[in-house]
C-alpha cells in the first residue's frame, strides 16, 4: 500500500540515509501496513508456442506425466495408460516477493482430448519453492465447478462451497492476507471464497511459490480424457497493473 503526504505519493523513505522497506500503523485494534516497497513482479504465459512434451522453458517439471502445449493451451500430454494420472509444474525460478498474490487464468476445453468431469485442474498458492506439494492453498477446477481447498502437512481439506465458473473468461485466484477468493475479472463477482480465520495455511517467506497441476485418465478401450486446459496464466501482485510480466512465452 503506498503512503501519501497530501496528494503526493512517497516512493521511498530514508531516515538517516537508511531506506525503510515497510511502515505499519496501529489503528486501535490491529496493525495495518501503510507503506511498502515491493520489487516489480509478474509472470504471464499465453501458451502461444507449441511444445510436444513440456510447457516450455518458462516452466519446471516437478512430477507425474509430462504436459504439453497444443492448440494454444496447456494440457496433459498423451498418457497411454488406463489409470488416472497428473502432472505438476511451477514457473522456473519465480517466487512472489510478498504473501499477497493474484493469479489470473483462463480455463478452456482440453482439445485434442475430451473433457472429463472427474479430472481436476489445480492452481496452488503459498507453496514452497521446490517439488513438494504438501503445503498450499488450491483452486480446484473440476466438472464445471471450482472450490478452494487447503493441503497442510499433506492433509487435504475443502474450504469453500463449489461454484460454477465460466470457460474462456478471465478468472482470478486471490490471496490477500488470509482471505482467499475466486473472482470473475470482468464483473468482479466473487464465485467462492475462504477466510483462514484459524491461521491454518502456511504464510511466510518460504511459502511464496506457486504451482499448477492437470490430470487425465484413459479408460480401457476408450480414449484420453483430460481436466480443463489452461489457455492463459498470469501471476501478479493484487493491485498491480496487468502487462508488467517477468516472463512471457
Amino acid at each position: 500500500m503506498p503512503l501519501y503526504v497530501g496528494s503526493q505519493k512517497i516512493k521511498t523513505l530514508s531516515p538517516g540515509g537508511q531506506k525503510v522497506k515497510e511502515g505499519w500503523q496501529w489503528n486501535g485494534t490491529a496493525w495495518k501496513k501503510v507503506f511498502s516497497t515491493v520489487p516489480p513482479f509478474g509472470f504471464v504465459d499465453e501458451f502461444n508456442t507449441a511444445y510436444p512434451d513440456s510447457l516450455g522453458p518458462a516452466w519446471t517439471y516437478l512430477s507425474g506425466v509430462k504436459g504439453r502445449v497444443v492448440n494454444g493451451h496447456a494440457v496433459l500430454a498423451g498418457m497411454g495408460t488406463t489409470g488416472k494420472v497428473s502432472y505438476w509444474y511451477r514457473p522456473t525460478g519465480v517466487v512472489v516477493p510478498q504473501d499477497d498474490v493474484a493469479v489470473r487464468l483462463r480455463i478452456t476445453a482440453p482439445t485434442p482430448y475430451l473433457l472429463a468431469n472427474d479430472n481436476e485442474t489445480i492452481v496452488a498458492l503459498h507453496c514452497t519453492d521446490d517439488a513438494a506439494t504438501n503445503d498450499a492453498v488450491w483452486a480446484v477446477f473440476m466438472g464445471g465447478k471450482v472450490r478452494i481447498m487447503s493441503i497442510i502437512g499433506g492433509t487435504q481439506a475443502v474450504r469453500s462451497p463449489d461454484a460454477v465458473y465460466p470457460v474462456d473468461v478471465d478468472l482470478e485466484f486471490r490471496a490477500v492476507g488470509r482471505s482467499f477468493s475466486i473472482v470473475r475479472v470482468d464483473t468482479q463477482a466473487v464465485l467462492t471464497s475462504w477466510l483462514d480465520s484459524g491461521n491454518e495455511s502456511k504464510m511466510d517467506a518460504s511459502h511464496r511459490a506457486f504451482k499448477i497441476a492437470l490430470t487425465g485418465n484413459f479408460p480401457l478401450f476408450q480414449q484420453q480424457y483430460n481436466s480443463p486446459a489452461l489457455d492463459r496464466f498470469e501471476a501478479r501482485l493484487p493491485d498491480a497493473s496487468p502487462g508488467k510480466e517477468q516472463k512471457k512465452t
